[in-house]
């Protein structure tokens, strides 16, 4: 794939033949005593490469072959750590306990299971559509450093098996799942995991910011109002910092709050009338996107925490991933990207725009979650354009979650800059090239600046996100639906 043109051509072919394969039936191999870990890492790879490489029919490949690679390992349990021993850090005598073929082993799944994770959320968060994995269900402790899983310092096989025990001493060994139910709990302290288990752990937040995110009008519906929230609002992380945290933004401004409260609305109804009442309080769903929030900010402060600890420069690619992903993650809670997309995808084909996406991208886009969708938005190119910038080697090795989170930013850019309130692009919005492009409603200049990122971002991926980009440059937003 990294080859001439030739060489790609091949590597395109076999990959097809692979993915045709590997999301067939394959009953006479995963018998319910098999223990297919081959299977399972040939699915991943190949689902990733699907995700990356975007050949034809690759994004609904890797989403297929995801369902089925999850399928597949919660039926060898590889999510509990029960296989192997997984969790085994006892005291005992290590030739009984960890042996270093178990431990190869155990590091072997575990990583494999956080894989499954992290491609699961990058098929997520591109689709719009719902993780099929909860963090719930992993109960896993977080891997090894890579170090030690790759041996970089030329251990024997005991030795390395001593350092792996030494290793879980001093690091967290609380399983992956309440490492989430402590982050989304607001009266607990948090556990300090490191800057690839910071990570990981806004991964296994994306179950709950999809329950809110997909669906943007579920509190307009049922209480007659959008959510809002006093306490803070985002303003999107634009630079990655020195291990100081220099660089990084504020994540907290007061927001404009409504004159009434959800909680004010509700008046003493008979029967009657409260079984055909169209507006409710909802206090235990206003509750629990509260919560979403608050695991948010929290997470927030731990990789503040992580950025100025002095071992934050090894970890520039988690930390970059984690930046992007962090404002990815509030960008999908405040814009509906679903319905923008949708007006997107149909100019792009020159099919008749929906009327009701029209119009509810056009309301969107004069509201407060618009102004904060474009900060966002903005973030997450100046972000990546600065990493770019950085001499070879020393820039973040890009993960897939940023040609995801810019394809995202990019549709809420040209929507805001066709339509968006003129006072609104005004304000906030920063001093960078991309914030000034908005102001003015350089249109064509914006997105073809997100098209040259995606380019920059890899010269094999992205071709896809990039040729949207360009087609929306040229593509006014509709004035109105077409009848």
């Amino acid at each position: 794939m990294y080859g001439p043109n030739l060489q790609k051509h091949l590597g395109t072919l076999l990959h097809k033949r692979l993915r045709r394969l590997l999301t067939a039936s394959l009953f006479d191999l995963e018998g319910p005593d098999s223990n297919l870990l081959w299977l399972a890492h040939a699915r991943l790879l190949t689902q990733v490469q699907g995700l990356y490489f975007g050949q034809k029919k690759a994004f609904s490949y890797a989403q297929h072959l995801g369902a089925i690679l999850i399928a597949q390992s919660r039926r060898l349990n590889l999510f509990e750590g029960t296989v192997m021993g997984i969790n085994d850090n006892s005291d005992g005598p290590l030739e009984t306990v960890a042996p270093y073929g178990r431990w190869k082993q155990a590091e072997l799944q575990r990583r494999l299971a956080f894989g499954i994770l992290r491609a699961d959320v990058y098929t997520s968060v591109l689709l719009n559509t719902r993780p099929l994995m909860s963090f719930e269900e992993v109960n896993l402790t977080l891997p090894h450093s890579d170090g030690l899983w790759h041996n970089v310092d030329s251990l024997t096989p005991r030795e390395q098996a001593i350092a792996a025990r030494a290793e879980a001493q001093t690091t967290s060994q609380v399983p992956f799942s309440d490492l989430l139910r402590i982050l989304l709990d607001r009266e607990e302290p948090k556990v300090v995991v490191g800057a690839v288990g910071t990570e990981l752990c806004l991964f296994g937040l994306q179950m709950p910011v999809w329950r809110f995110a997909h669906d943007s009008r579920q509190f307009e519906r049922l209480t007659g109002a959008p959510w809002s929230r006093e306490e803070t609002d985002p303003q999107g992380v634009g630079s990655f910092g020195d291990p100081q945290g220099q660089g990084v933004q504020s994540t907290s401004q007061s927001l404009r709050r409504g004159t009434v409260s959800r909680h004010d609305r509700r008046q003493s109804v008979s029967l009657r009338s409260f079984l055909q009442q169209t507006q409710r309080r909802m206090s235990g769903l206003g509750s629990d996107r509260e919560r979403v929030e608050a695991a948010l900010d929290g997470w927030y402060a731990g990789f503040q925490a992580v950025l100025r600890s002095s071992d934050s420069t090894n970890h520039r690619t988690s930390l970059g991933s984690s930046m992007l992903l962090w404002n990815l993650s509030h960008l999908q809670l405040h814009a509906p990207l679903q319905q923008l997309h949708d007006v997107s995808y149909r100019l792009a084909e020159t099919q008749r725009a929906d009327p009701i996406s029209v119009c509810g991208a056009r309301t969107w886009a004069v509201t407060e979650d618009a102004k904060v969708a474009a900060r966002l938005a903005l973030s997450i190119c100046t972000l990546i354009r600065d990493e770019l910038q950085q001499p070879p080697g020393q820039h973040v090795h890009f993960s897939f979650i940023a040609f995801a989170a810019l394809h995202h930013a990019a549709v809420v850019l040209w929507v805001i800059s066709e339509v968006g309130e003129e006072d609104r692009l005004t304000r906030s919005l920063g001093d960078s090239a991309y914030g000034r492009m908005l102001q003015t409603r350089d249109t064509p200049g914006l997105l073809q600046a997100c098209a040259r990122l995606f380019r920059d971002l890899s010269p094999l991926g992205g071709t896809s996100f990039g040729i949207a980009a360009e087609r929306l440059s040229s593509s006014p937003f509709p004035l109105s639906a077409p009848m």
